[in-house]
């Protein structure tokens, strides 16, 4: 795997361990991991020099007024020169110094855009980039695995023909949203960037979680990790008026577009509420002028929100992400084993796809069950591919326990393959609180239409086999309408 050599003075010693810790001990030469206690001599850092991808070279006033330093660049320019060392990445991390410092030599103040990098989290993420497309150039399965995306036509091409338009516009804010876990919404929202060059295919999103209990105070916590502003640990921000802690989270943002980077939300339902109306103080921060016709949030988001919010806000997207067909899903899997060298025959291709319902997620994990185990032991874990499956769908029960109706719907819609909006409007009657339980599945992706007219649905596939396994039962009042209905329907000639 791809390695980084970490070139720094002594006096710097603390910002970079904290970098050589997270990078591991696997993937950087750094003094107190590769150097054995008193043998830190030129030819075994020349030796490490030699076994780098990537050189890192931290600039400040005491790297520069160092011999050893100095030893390395100049080590590092020769074996670049070669192609042994593929990258040069130069940052400077000291406000005293800047590009035209003649102490930085030309062959690096040249070619190189020389900035202060004061925050970890970005320096970490840049060397990760960095070592990733070494990787990827340097094992072609790691590339395919990465770049693997099958199927979602209509929606990738949905994307591009939104973020590619005669106006040129682009939104501030995109979602994909899915009540599931491992529906591949990142997957999607990087290829989406990819296709329309808002990114490229090195690119390492600036990631954060945000669960379902926390509020702009936590969310301003959690983007001082990534964008430091150090007064932020200093203000009692429970003290603080909504007002300032939203002026506080459009600087943040406005400092992330400015370093061009784009920020990753996960959302378990704090930014894209149950209720699928985005929570105020989000949509204040999105606001900010200096991000008008830029992509800088993408949230994958539990919930989806209510379209014409969407449509009102004008600087947001959403893309809503469904399960894959079964012919994606057969693809995806045999793909996937190709790019692991794992051959399996017709048969046992066969075995696997009856439980395999269309998640990304489960299907990595069902193929690497193979690569693990081989294809007879991997049988014997086939509850598991299944659990992991189970999962979700006792999550959304769980979600709708208080929702009679809804869960009534699911349980009839599973009994069908595919049925049309008709039959369940005679099934369910035309009420109010009918209208709202199928908008409340819609929305927590859990059918989708079939058909160009949008006059059919289909049930995700996950709840539908669950349900029929776990033989949850339909009121009497439905099974006898069903019933009712499916008789009338073969009496007419």
């Amino acid at each position: 795997m791809a390695k980084a050599f970490l070139s720094h003075s002594s006096s710097d010693k603390g910002l970079v361990e904290k970098i050589a810790l997270q990078l591991g001990k696997n993937n950087c030469h750094y003094d107190r991991f590769t150097f054995e206690a008193g043998n830190k001599t030129l030819e075994e850092i020349f030796k490490g020099l030699e076994d780098t991808d990537v050189f890192v070279l931290f600039l400040s006033s005491e790297a520069l007024n160092s011999e050893w330093v100095q030893k390395e660049i100049t080590k590092a320019e020769q074996l670049h020169s070669k192609s042994i060392i593929e990258r040069i990445f130069p940052l400077i991390i000291d406000n005293s110094i800047n590009h035209s410092d003649k102490r930085i030599p030309e062959w690096i103040r040249k070619p190189y855009n020389l900035r202060v990098f004061d925050n970890e989290v970005l320096i970490l993420k840049k060397i990760k980039q960095l070592l990733r497309e070494s990787n990827f150039k340097k094992y072609a399965h790691l590339r395919e695995i990465n770049d693997l995306f099958v199927g979602r036509n209509d929606i990738m091409q949905e994307f591009e023909r939104k973020l590619i338009n005669i106006e040129n516009t682009k939104p501030t804010c995109i979602i994909a949203s899915s009540f599931f876990e491992g529906m591949g919404r990142r997957t999607f929202l990087r290829n989406g960037l990819i296709k329309t060059r808002i990114i490229n295919k090195w690119y390492e999103p600036v990631p954060i979680s945000f669960s379902s209990k926390e509020s702009i105070e936590e969310f301003l916590f959690k983007l001082n990790f990534v964008e430091h502003i150090p007064e932020i640990f200093e203000k009692d921000l429970a003290s603080e008026s909504l007002e300032a802690k939203i002026q506080l989270g459009k600087d943040y943002i406005k400092k992330f577009a400015e370093n061009n980077e784009i920020l990753f939300i996960v959302d378990e339902g704090s930014i894209v509420l149950p209720n699928h109306t985005l929570v105020g103080w989000f949509k204040e921060i999105i606001s900010v002028p200096q991000l008008q016709n830029q992509v800088s949030i993408c949230l994958i988001s539990k919930f989806k929100p209510y379209g014409p919010l969407i449509k009102k806000l004008g600087n947001v997207l959403n893309f809503q992400i469904n399960e894959l067909s079964k012919q994606d899903t057969q693809t995806f899997f045999l793909q996937y084993l190709n790019i692991i060298n794992r051959d399996i025959g017709a048969d046992d291709t066969k075995f696997f796809l009856q439980y395999l319902k269309g998640v990304p997620g489960q299907i990595v994990y069902a193929a690497n069950l193979m690569d693990s185990f081989g294809v007879n032991d991997a049988k014997r874990y086939v509850q598991d591919i299944e659990e992991f499956d189970e999962v979700r769908a006792l999550s959304i029960l769980s979600f709708l326990k208080d929702d009679e109706l809804s869960k009534q719907m699911l349980i009839a819609l599973s009994k069908f393959e595919i049925i049309s909006y008709d039959l369940v409007y005679k099934i369910f009657g035309e009420s109010e609180d009918v209208y709202k339980s199928i908008q409340k599945l819609f929305d927590l992706t859990l059918f989708y239409p079939v058909s160009s007219t949008h006059e059919y649905l289909k049930l995700n596939s996950s709840i539908s086999d669950y349900i029929n396994r776990s033989k949850l039962s339909l009121s009497s009042e439905y099974t006898e309408r069903i019933k009712k209905i499916t008789k009338e329907s073969l009496q007419k000639p």
